[in-house]
């Protein structure tokens, strides 16, 4: 909601205030939960750099429960998305394996990951 990338301008303050007092969009929480349960990996798409350290809280949180994780940033810098180097300051990589997509460019393609 708040993505210099995308918008130019942001409210942060307005923005996060109507974020604490409305309900999700969307709830998902039980069918991660559940897929989530069936699965021994995790390909985990890490998208900005400032949402990393929120990132690494459930990553390490699936780490804990079993799960081996494969974190993936981007090949090089674009607009505000996360590097390896952003995943190594943040501890990530001490937490799970951290790879990069090998592109920059806006999101990530599958079909071309290493």
């Amino acid at each position: 909601m708040i993505d210099f990338g995308i918008f130019t301008f942001v409210d942060i303050e307005g923005t996060v205030k109507r974020s604490l007092h409305s309900p999700f969009a969307v709830d998902d929480y039980h069918a991660f939960k559940d897929t989530l349960s069936d699965t021994k990996e995790v390909l985990y798409l890490l998208d900005n750099a400032g949402e990393i350290v929120f990132d690494r809280i459930l990553i390490e949180t699936m780490v804990a429960h079993g799960k081996r994780v494969l974190a993936v940033v981007k090949g090089s810098p674009v607009l505000n998305d996360c590097t390896k180097a952003d995943a190594i300051e943040a501890g990530l990589a001490e937490v799970c394996e951290v790879i990069d997509n090998g592109s920059d460019a806006v999101g990530t393609i599958l079909d071309g990951l290493p």
